[in-house]
């Protein structure tokens, strides 16, 4: 039988907080923690994020901001007027998820 090594990644990014989430789930049932073994990222900054059983870091447009653009263009559409490009810029919001406690 082959024995096979893996080395384990400092971090792993996530597409979404489902994902995180699951992700979560699969770390601890391998035995490992969050953030010591693995640090976690996750695209989607969404309130639940900071809310899990560790807070996950999260890269994203605040909720807040998504939602006064998409009223602001409906408002825009239903007056009759063009459709606007507006530039929407990512936070990163760090959690315990990303923060190492490990003693080097």
């Amino acid at each position: 039988m082959l024995r096979q090594s893996f080395h384990l990644p400092q971090a792993l990014i996530c597409s979404s907080y489902d994902i995180a989430m699951g992700t979560v789930r699969a770390i601890r049932q391998a035995g490992l923690s969050i953030p010591n073994d693995v640090a976690l990222v996750s695209y989607d900054n969404i309130p639940q994020q900071a809310d899990a059983d560790v807070p996950i870091t999260a890269v994203g447009v605040p909720v807040v901001t998504l939602a006064e653009a998409l009223v602001d263009e409906l408002l825009r559409l239903i007056a009759g007027e063009r459709g606007q490009m507006r530039e929407l810029v990512p936070e990163l919001v760090v959690r315990e998820s990303s923060l190492s406690h490990k003693k080097t």
